[in-house]
């Protein structure tokens, strides 16, 4: 195959974590032909011409060559190559997300200033010491891991969630990732009205459970970094205009839920 030597040689973002992925991997993508330009185009009809534009080699692969606990991850070279397991072929998050872990690795190879500018904004020392219970094995996979000081996975210091603070790459991709997002905070909402305590409405998702799927709607607005990772994302092309404008709308929409049920009463 053609492109095999090209992913042998290229390093790869697993999760958006850079590090050098197990040659075993590559040579089990042998056995694999990439997606056609039709197959990706009716894939990826819901991505922005942005999230597109760099990307090349796309794979549907069995979960067991992708390696355990793994939904998908991002091969840093020249053909920014994705491989999806079979089983998240249809999760758009995952789209979404490592589109722009292509769109951040192209723009970096073309001595973009986009990560210096987020890492200004970010104002935060990236990696794996923020988070608990995060490497299960070589190679290292993100998986149900939360904020080393609290232990949760609320979204907090401008970002979305724990994984986005072990990397640049991962704190922009789960901005983008927020696109594909199947409720508005309107239709969340609809889930606590007339319901004292939605943490004990045995029938609905919990706050906290909204909160991890719906992150950016619970985010503290009063930290100014969301609004500016978003605008900076506009201005590099991984959101549209009219993305930015429904996203920064969305925005802490539903923050006041939190405030509100789970927020622990002061001591007397």
């Amino acid at each position: 195959m053609k492109t095999l030597s090209k992913i042998l040689a290229g390093t790869a973002l697993i999760t958006g974590l850079s590090g050098c992925y197990p040659l075993q991997h590559a040579i089990k993508l042998k056995k694999y032909e990439p997606l056609s330009k039709e197959q990706k185009d009716s894939l990826f009809k819901k991505l922005n011409s942005g999230l597109k534009e760099y990307l090349k080699n796309v794979y549907i692969i069995n979960e067991k060559d992708l390696r355990r606990n793994s939904k998908a991850h991002t091969h840093n070279n020249k053909k920014r190559t994705i491989c999806f397991s079979e089983y998240f072929k249809n999760d758009s998050e995952c789209y979404f997300h490592e589109a722009a872990h292509v769109r951040h690795i192209a723009l970096d190879k073309n001595k973009s200033d986009f990560s210096e500018k987020w890492k200004k904004i970010a104002d935060f020392k990236y990696g794996r010491k923020n988070v608990k219970k995060v490497w299960y094995s070589w190679p290292f996979i993100l998986w149900n891991i939360v904020w080393k000081d609290d232990k949760t996975d609320d979204p907090k210091n401008g970002m979305l969630s724990p994984c986005s603070s072990t990397s640049i790459n991962e704190d922009a991709a789960e901005f983008v990732g927020c696109l594909s997002y199947n409720n508005n905070p309107g239709e969340i909402k609809k889930s606590y009205i007339n319901v004292s305590n939605p943490l004990l409405k045995e029938d609905s998702l919990s706050i906290v459970a909204h909160s991890s799927l719906y992150p950016l709607y619970f985010a503290d607005t009063t930290d100014k970094r969301y609004q500016q990772k978003l605008d900076l994302l506009k201005d590099y092309n991984f959101l549209t205009e009219q993305e930015h404008k429904t996203l920064s709308e969305r925005l802490g929409s539903l923050n006041y839920l939190r405030e509100k049920y789970l927020k622990k009463p002061k001591e007397e």
